[in-house]
């Protein structure tokens, strides 16, 4: 127990150190990754990299971050540990999901200030702004005469305070009626820096998502990386709050079960275009197939052609 427990919170931690893009880059820089042969194990710090322990009707995949000597070393070591490599995992480093929620199709990135649909008003990568203090607390810039200055905190409470209200046909949920976000770019002068809004974001994600994410599903980090990234969208956009049970009850249970085909077809969000919900259905849907492909394999393992 006390093992599996280490094992628990060592989940991922590979992927966190980014090893899968260092190799990336020794191969750009044309120097060759370390191969490793049939049976490997990573240690660090004494502590075994192994399989992960899931539900009983679940697949698990390997949380092992290697550039293997040929194929038949990579299934070899899947069947020694019961796991399964994805063919293509996502990146989930902060970074790389807070690239993908910047993006026109997710939530945008935007220098200034907003109102949302729901009035609220929001800068950055759909960073809330609850209160003009809020607002406040951030470096807003301003620049006069080609030079850059901080914005007093007077100049933030106008701007925020001075943001047209949308209609109330948009807060009534018809999209047709309500300012885009691009229309406030004009309203006022204050911009934050590309860096601050990146770096909004990866605190929101190590301070509020990835905690929120644990909370609600214990055993994220065993997750293939694909189920991981969808979730991130969906936290990102519903908040903790709104993707904890009782809320979204049929995911949920679909989650329950690691069953990522259920998860896929329960995942659209009605407030959102067509893109958004197919880039999380399809990432589910890709995750399951890839289990079923690792499952398939490993029940090749016993057959008279195993390598």
């Amino acid at each position: 127990m006390q093992q599996d427990r280490m094992e628990a919170r060592t989940a991922g931690w590979g992927q966190r150190q980014g090893w899968g893009r260092r190799a990336d880059g020794l191969a750009r820089a044309g120097r060759r990754p370390r191969r490793v042969a049939m049976g490997a194990m990573l240690l660090v710090a004494g502590i075994a990299w192994t399989a992960q322990t899931l539900g009983a009707n679940t697949t698990p995949v390997c949380k092992l971050s290697v550039c293997w000597a040929s194929e038949a070393d990579k299934l070899r070591y899947e069947c020694d540990s019961g796991c399964y490599f994805e063919s293509n995992p996502v990146d989930v480093e902060p970074e790389a999901v807070c690239n993908v929620m910047a993006e026109a199709t997710h939530e945008g990135s935007f220098s200034y200030m907003y109102r949302d649909s729901v009035n609220l008003v929001t800068t950055g990568i759909g960073n809330l702004l609850a209160s003009v203090d809020d607002a406040v607390a951030l470096p807003f810039m301003i620049e006069e005469n080609g030079v850059s200055r901080r914005a007093t905190e007077q100049e933030i409470r106008d701007a925020y305070n001075g943001l047209s209200s949308q209609s109330a046909e948009c807060i009534a949920g018809n999209p047709r009626r309500c300012n885009t976000a691009n229309s406030y770019a004009g309203e006022n002068a204050l911009r934050l820096e590309e860096d601050t809004i990146n770096q909004l974001c990866q605190t929101r994600l190590a301070n509020e998502f990835t905690p929120g994410l644990h909370r609600i599903y214990p055993d994220f980090d065993s997750y293939p990386s694909k189920v991981q990234a969808a979730l991130y969208d969906m936290v990102y956009n519903l908040g903790e709050g709104g993707l904890s049970p009782p809320k979204w009850p049929s995911f949920n249970r679909a989650m329950g079960r690691k069953d990522w085909q259920g998860a896929a077809d329960e995942s659209n969000r009605p407030q959102l275009g067509t893109t958004r919900n197919d880039y999380v259905r399809d990432l589910l849907e890709s995750a399951a197939d890839e289990e079923e492909a690792g499952r398939q394999r490993l029940a090749s393992c016993a057959s008279p052609g195993f390598p």
